[in-house]
């Protein structure tokens, strides 16, 4: 009798297991994406890769994050059946991705956070992420064809913390869209935006930002520092290549979070000499701490 209970509770334990993975069927041909989740929620084993290609299957209600492929991105509609499941991040970055491939991942409900720098999305985009990502937190559009005049869609996401809308050509009044969910924002990328200081008086609603980038806007100068003299929880700011110099830096130095400030030494400094540290306040040299060659940092406007 003891046998039998135990081959039960194991035949039923195998098949709760099954009734937990969810099957779904992609082209043998190619992978369409890299399907990445936690199989315990502790993270106490390492993170586990599901490729999209052919049959598969996949837990069901545990967080996934998606990358789209190459391949993915030319063949949208079998990603569509990732509805089903808790996508919780979409990354399409670098990729051919275009406003109207937004259709076939529309219906992922949960999406937390989702990654399209690089593509070649517009404003129409903007329209179909404010209407249907209501859980959206982080949202990455930096490289894009945005400008910025259905940026207003954006407020419907009460829930965004994180924009990034670097390196787009951003539309006079662009920033004013945004007032409503300013205030929720923590980390806002606005370098190489086209910014002017008139721009720059939205940025006053930030009232929980810690981060704040609006580098590489030459129109940018001490006036617009007025508008950010408030944010008091402000941690990081990036004001390389503006016409920003240190004559605001009793400003800064009444920000009483403020920790981290990026700059271009002999643009900032008005006697040509360079300092790392200001009483609280860390300088950073935007060309020593990075990656990428000097040129590649030099400013395009």
């Amino acid at each position: 009798m003891h046998s039998m209970f135990v081959l039960l509770l194991i035949l039923f334990s195998c098949q709760s297991a099954l009734a937990a993975m969810v099957a779904l069927n992609f082209p043998s041909r190619a992978s369409l994406a890299e399907i990445l989740y936690w199989p315990k929620a502790d993270h106490s084993v390492r993170r586990a890769r599901v490729v999209a290609q052919g049959d598969v299957h996949i837990p069901d209600n545990i967080n996934l994050e998606v990358n789209l492929t190459f391949d993915g991105q030319q063949q949208m509609k079998p990603i569509e059946q990732l509805s089903r499941l808790r996508v919780t991040t979409f990354c399409a970055s670098q990729l051919d991705f275009e406003d109207e491939q937004l259709a076939y991942i529309k219906n992922f409900k949960y999406l937390h956070t989702l990654n399209l720098d690089q593509t070649m999305i517009s404003d129409k985009a903007l329209t179909v992420i404010g209407n249907n990502f209501k859980e959206l937190a982080t949202l990455r559009a930096s490289g894009t064809n945005i400008t910025g005049t259905t940026m207003a869609s954006l407020s419907q996401l009460k829930k965004l913390r994180h924009l990034d809308l670097s390196a787009s050509a951003l539309k006079p009044g662009t920033l004013a869209k945004l007032k409503p969910i300013m205030p929720n924002l923590i980390d806002l990328r606005l370098g190489r935006t086209v910014l002017n200081n008139e721009e720059c008086a939205s940025l006053i609603n930030l009232s929980n930002a810690t981060i704040l980038d609006i580098s590489f806007n030459r129109k940018i100068d001490n006036k617009c520092m007025a508008y950010l003299s408030s944010l008091k929880n402000l941690q990081r700011l990036s004001i390389n290549d503006t016409g920003i110099n240190d004559k605001i830096l009793p400003m800064l130095l009444k920000l009483p979070k403020l920790n981290t400030v990026t700059i271009r030494p002999k643009e900032f400094w008005h006697d040509g000499q360079s300092r790392s540290k200001f009483k609280h306040i860390r300088f950073v040299d935007v060309v020593a701490n990075s990656h990428f060659p000097a040129e590649a940092l030099s400013p395009l406007h």
